[in-house]
């Protein structure tokens, strides 16, 4: 393990080989697929989603007055949701909910009931957007598949055919979303009361994830708010059960042995509901002997238990989602095993807009120990409220997630947690500091009970808020220390709470630890090392990292990796495979002073040069840029005095540089420290290279290696925050 004064080894770039990826069956044809991606049509008729036509309605109870709401009418339906096989249709129940007196809802909101064909019941949220505001509620009925009819029966078929087909259609979070999609048609047919010109879909759990079907697929839905629903990696445990990790089979067995001896304060009645909800979803999901019975490959069954999942996965589909104007916000729990990848999320997507709850757990019954379900929080009932007042009518605005970066003084045992708001007239109300040490492995049962702890933060200055938490030797952990931020912003009397991302501090034998060290010893690219350029283009060779720019290659390959930090060192050994030929830059990217991420400090070695640089300037204008380059046939173009008097034109400034033969076929060893915007570079053993920028004292985001024709990357190690005695975290 690295050190904090030994950080990062062995950066080399050199000779690719080509990787060929081998992708069985229909289980991969949606992963990064956009709406518009034929891939994603085959699997979603979107003509047919829209057919009144063909939903078949039956009219159960017609308009009539909600019994102590004289305001509100209700009509109770029941409609075809598709036909899911030949000869297997699906039918479900839907309630509208409408103002009496006769207005069209233009503003709608797509939520969910039972099986059972009874008019909904309507919360208070949900009767407030409709008796004050006019807002229709569209509501569908739905559960687990071996619930819906043919009861005991559907689910089978689903699986029967999602074995011989590997097709994504016969999942179940196709056939959720297609539900709340067919909703909505079900309200357009009914014309003379919906006129829909916004539609916000909501749900929990499973419907959770129909909203995310629905908010990805049909471009009709303008906003979805997901609860306790996934966003990275499949939820709740594999698909393919069966498959589980060993730690977590044997974590999950001696939780169920010392609730059945007395030693757990939770009792037998817990271990009756975790074992009935094992039970509920080995009913919708596969076994193993099941796969491997239907032919399935070992890569297949490998696969499945995440790609079953990816029709409602929106992050593979932001940028299009985005385009859209889709609004987006969650709400999940972290000991929520749906949602179990929350610390990968916040450092690849620190920006996703998610409202966190600190010991947020999924639904159970009263008095088993989940004392905290999300959706019965006062906040996530809130937030719906709100969350539809902002989009349906502009009544206030959203936050920004805020950042957050954390500092250790190993010398007082003091953890300095700052958040940092985006925009810096935003002042919460309320601001917390929830954390916790050593949690226990997602997917298993004590995952879901881990205590958090939380303190009150203090506004410090313009957009910024603080909290020290103070340690005894005794609440030091041993592996790590996880903390999230709690907001509650309280604008035009309405209240909207949003979190941090979460964020995790390593520790080794109670000290603070490298956030990254990384030997490159696998057969494969590491977890979260991302590539970018060519296919095949890094690979690990002899426990290093290499790669190769392709001589037509203009740009040259690229790899990073995520992190989160604030002042870092990082440390790498590189060399050149061919004496003379090629180039190198390592890059560190973070917050721009404008909008969104951006490169921040470059350190490059090549022809004969070592040298530090700062990327300063809009985004914006650096693609304009390109644009325009391009369009001169490649050639660069020189700025003009105007242009460079404008902060926001964007430009690559040295900051200081040393002569140095970095191409001579030898390894070499680089080490950078940056705090604020002093950065200091060592390359081996010559003088340091010093400079100071004007846009590097903002949060870390991402380490970049480029390559120029080909070099190795040995080993990399990154460490966080150098403070006090020299602790990092």
């Amino acid at each position: 393990m690295c050190g904090v004064e030994k950080y990062a080894r062995n950066a080399t770039l050199p000779i690719m080989r080509t990787i060929v990826f081998l992708l069985p069956g229909l289980l991969f044809l949606i992963s990064n697929a956009p709406a518009g991606n034929p891939a994603l049509d085959r699997i979603f008729d979107r003509e047919s989603i829209r057919d009144v036509s063909k939903l078949e309605t039956e009219v159960l109870e017609d308009w009539k007055p909600l019994k102590g709401h004289p305001d509100v009418r209700q009509k109770l339906i029941e409609i075809t949701v598709c036909e899911w096989w030949p000869g297997q249709r699906v039918r479900l129940p839907v309630t509208f909910s409408v103002p009496a007196g006769g207005e069209i809802c233009r503003n709608v909101v797509i939520a969910n009931q039972g099986l059972s064909k009874r008019k909904a019941r309507l919360n208070s949220g949900q009767l407030d957007l409709l008796e004050n505001y006019g807002v229709g509620i569209v509501t569908i009925g739905m559960g687990t598949i071996d619930a819906m009819e043919p009861v005991g029966k559907l689910h089978d078929g689903m699986r029967v055919r999602l074995f011989k087909t590997r097709d994504l259609r016969y999942t179940p979070s196709w056939i959720w979303g297609m539900s709340d999609m067919r909703a909505l048609t079900a309200a357009v047919s009914e014309s003379a009361v919906f006129r829909p010109e916004k539609v916000l879909a909501t749900g929990a759990s499973k419907r959770g994830v129909a909203t995310a079907v629905a908010g990805i697929v049909d471009d009709r839905f303008t906003a979805i708010l997901p609860v306790i629903a996934p966003i990275l990696h499949y939820p709740g445990g594999v698909y393919v059960m069966g498959t589980e990790k060993q730690s977590v089979v044997k974590t999950n067995e001696k939780f169920l042995d010392e609730l059945s001896s007395g030693k757990s304060d939770l009792g037998p009645m817990t271990k009756k509901f975790l074992m009935e909800r094992k039970g509920r979803r080995q009913a919708v999901r596969v076994t193993l002997e099941q796969a491997r019975a239907a032919g399935w490959s070992s890569s297949e069954i490998e696969a499945a238990n995440d790609r079953v999942w990816d029709t409602c996965r929106v992050l593979d589909f932001l940028p299009q989602l985005k385009k859209r104007g889709l609004e987006i916000f969650y709400i999940v729990g972290t000991n929520d095993s749906v949602s179990p990848a929350l610390m990968e999320l916040g450092r690849k997507y620190p920006d996703f807009p998610v409202c966190i709850i600190p010991g947020g757990q999924h639904g159970s019954p009263r008095g088993i120990g989940y004392n905290r379900q999300v959706p019965a929080q006062a906040e996530t009932a809130a937030d719906f409220s709100t969350f539809a007042k902002h989009h349906f009518f502009g009544a206030r605005s959203i936050p920004d997630p805020p950042g957050i970066e954390t500092k250790w003084d190993a010398a007082t045992l003091t953890l300095t947690a700052t958040v940092r708001f985006h925009r810096k007239s935003t002042a919460p109300q309320k601001n917390e500091l929830w954390w916790t040490g050593d949690r226990s492995e997602p997917y298993t049962y004590p995952f879901e009970f881990d205590h958090w702890n939380k303190i009150p933060m203090k506004m410090v200055g313009a957009g910024t808020c603080q909290a020290q938490l103070k340690l005894s030797k005794q609440q030091i952990p041993h592996r790590s220390l996880d903390v999230i931020s709690l907001h509650t912003d309280v604008e035009n009397n309405l209240p909207f709470t949003f979190s941090s991302p979460y964020h995790r501090m390593a520790f080794s034998g109670g000290k603070p630890s490298p956030l990254l060290d990384e030997d490159f010893e696998g057969p494969s690219l590491p977890d979260h090392w991302q590539p970018g350029g060519r296919k095949g283009s890094w690979t690990i060779v002899d426990g290093t990292l290499r790669g190769v720019a392709r001589p037509d290659d203009s740009h040259g390959p690229s790899i990073g990796v995520p992190i989160s930090a604030h002042d870092l060192s990082v440390e790498f050994d590189f060399r050149y495979a061919k004496k003379g030929k090629g180039y190198f830059l390592f890059l560190i990217d973070g917050d721009s002073q404008f909008q969104g991420q951006a490169h921040l400090l470059r350190f490059s070695a090549h022809h004969q040069v070592a040298m530090i640089m700062q990327d300063r300037g809009d985004p914006v204008s650096k693609k304009a840029q390109k644009a325009a380059r391009d369009k001169n046939g490649g050639k660069r173009i020189p700025p003009t005095r105007e242009q460079l008097a404008d902060d926001r034109f964007y430009r690559i400034e040295p900051l200081g540089k040393r002569e140095a033969d970095p191409a001579d076929g030898k390894w070499h060893h680089v080490r950078i420290d940056v705090k604020g915007n002093q950065v200091t570079a060592k390359l081996d053993e010559g003088p340091a290279i010093v400079g100071e920028g004007t846009v590097l004292d903002v949060p870390k985001s991402r380490l970049v290696f480029l390559v120029g024709q080909s070099g190795d990357l040995d080993r990399s190690c990154e460490g966080e925050d150098t403070v006090g005695d020299g602790g990092s975290a």
